[in-house]
């Protein structure tokens, strides 16, 4: 009877329960891993597990994935074989791509492959992945690039294999939601990460970036994208909920969970979400309605008022217990207060390291892809440059500025075709937030503040060369599809 009783629900969520299954396989190689303990075994046991779940149900492949890379990030992504004392750089994440390519073949009468070219935007995807594969091929012949660099390039370009599988998979309303209350999920699940850096003072698995940072890079990116979303449904949801005579439970304390997400990503002491965080708020500003707008201001007015309240309790204390401690003789306050300043700081002999360093190399970048302006120079380069008198040598992939690593490497026709995907994926979010459905175009809205951030990132940072992070650009520039599609045929 009992055992009857838990097949049926099984069988009701069945893909919840697989998920949570390939989930757990992950997590059981993954966080020993996070801590320096790695076990082929456990490595092993996730992939066949995963393989199997997912061959069942491909669409579950992507769940798994997004779950996965939200908790334990590099962890699951960057997470490599190491076979007779050797690294073999196929990571678990690849396992599961394949797994989900594979399971979409075995399962090809369930989706409609024609979707994949009858769009602007796939062939404007396509298109530049030949762009990249030509770069690569320039490699093979060209003797100042390295083809080894090359090839590990050109795989993390090859992570765009993310926007096809989302075009072929969210091809139904039901899972795009679906999709979304699970990255809503991980951010809730997200928090704690960030009050766990709060009270120690330190971030889980930040310490690969250097400085005080209470959550981990990749966190912080991806608190930013589950804030988006959260703000983007509580800005509409007089209209998604006004059917309804009492609000769901989560949109009421959606306000806190923001603010909390916000000291997160704010704590994590990247300047570039920072200032992408406020481009995507601009964005938000400029699309609302009037009313919205009103909502959005209170909010604001909400968090500045929740700040003062923070510093006066914070110097509160510190007169109830005698310190003589400032605001800006704290740590952390003080690294914040100086990571803000140099945002606004252009003499050359003042600024701040980093950001000098970041215009050293790009100004270098700039000279090299004048030698080559039409197709770049090729996959696999590296770039020699001086800054402070210190001559350095690096690969381009690491220059930590991905727009003109792109135009560096792929030339005008490379950067030309990126452009023509971010301007045809923004005209396509533009009309899907515009739809009458409000929940889509909640959607809609929140993908427009997530590439704002994306395109201020790119160009301070790795994003293409984080899969952890790239991931999400092509997968969701997938999604943009998809809703295209299901609002030009009637939202079903």
């Amino acid at each position: 009877m009992l055992f009857m009783k838990f097949k049926t629900i099984i069988s009701k969520q069945q893909d919840i329960f697989l998920t949570i299954t390939g989930l757990f396989f992950i997590l059981l190689f993954s966080v020993p891993f996070s801590f320096g303990y790695y076990y082929l075994p456990l490595f092993l046991l996730a992939v066949v597990i995963n393989y199997l779940v997912i061959f069942k149900k491909p669409d579950i492949g992507i769940y798994i994935i997004v779950i996965a890379t939200f908790i334990v990030e590099r962890f699951f992504t960057w997470a490599p074989i190491f076979f007779a004392g050797r690294e073999i750089k196929i990571y678990l994440l690849d396992f599961l791509i394949l797994a989900t390519v594979l399971g979409i073949i075995r399962n090809r009468r369930n989706y409609n492959f024609k979707i994949l070219t009858q769009n602007k935007l796939s062939q404007s995807v396509a298109i530049f992945l030949l762009i990249a594969i030509f770069g690569f091929l320039r490699s093979l012949i060209d003797l100042d690039l390295d083809i080894g660099l090359g090839l590990a390039t050109l795989k993390n370009f090859f992570y765009a294999i993310f926007y096809f599988l989302a075009v072929l998979i969210f091809n139904q309303k039901d899972k795009i939601l679906y999709l979304v209350r699970l990255i809503l999920i991980c951010g809730l699940f997200l928090t704690f990460f960030v009050f766990f850096g709060y009270a120690t003072g330190h971030g889980l698995w930040s310490d690969i970036t250097p400085g005080v940072r209470l959550v981990a890079a990749p966190h912080a990116a991806y608190l930013v994208t589950v804030f988006f979303l959260g703000f983007a449904f509580w800005l509409k949801q007089e209209y998604i909920f006004q059917d309804l005579k009492r609000k769901n439970i989560l949109m009421k304390f959606l306000p806190f969970i923001l603010l909390v997400q916000i000291a997160g990503f704010m704590g994590g002491m990247f300047r570039h979400l920072w200032m992408g965080f406020l481009v995507g708020l601009i964005i938000f500003l400029i699309l609302l309605k009037k009313l919205v707008r009103k909502k959005l201001f209170k909010f604001v007015l909400f968090l500045f008022l929740i700040i003062i309240l923070v510093l006066a309790l914070w110097y509160w204390f510190n007169a109830l217990v005698g310190s003589e401690a400032r605001l800006t003789d704290n740590y952390y306050l003080n690294s914040f207060f100086s990571r803000s300043q140099t945002l606004f700081e252009l003499d050359d002999d003042k600024i701040e390291s980093s950001f000098g360093w970041r215009l050293a190399v790009s100004g270098q970048g700039w000279q090299e892809f004048l030698k080559s302006p039409w197709l770049g120079i090729g996959l696999g380069g590296k770039i020699r440059f001086t800054f402070r008198n210190w001559e350095q040598i690096i690969e381009v992939r690491t220059m930590h500025n991905d727009l003109v690593g792109i135009i560096m490497q792929f030339g005008i026709l490379g950067i030309v075709s990126f452009f023509m995907i971010i301007f045809i994926n923004f005209q396509m979010l533009v009309r899907i937030y515009k739809n009458h459905d409000q929940k889509l175009s909640a959607i809609g809205l929140w993908l427009i503040g997530f590439f704002a951030v994306q395109l201020v990132a790119i160009i301070f940072s790795l994003y293409f060369s984080s899969n952890m992070i790239s991931l999400f650009f092509w997968l969701f520039l997938g999604l943009t599809t998809a809703l295209f599609k299901l609002i030009k045929t009637g939202n079903n």
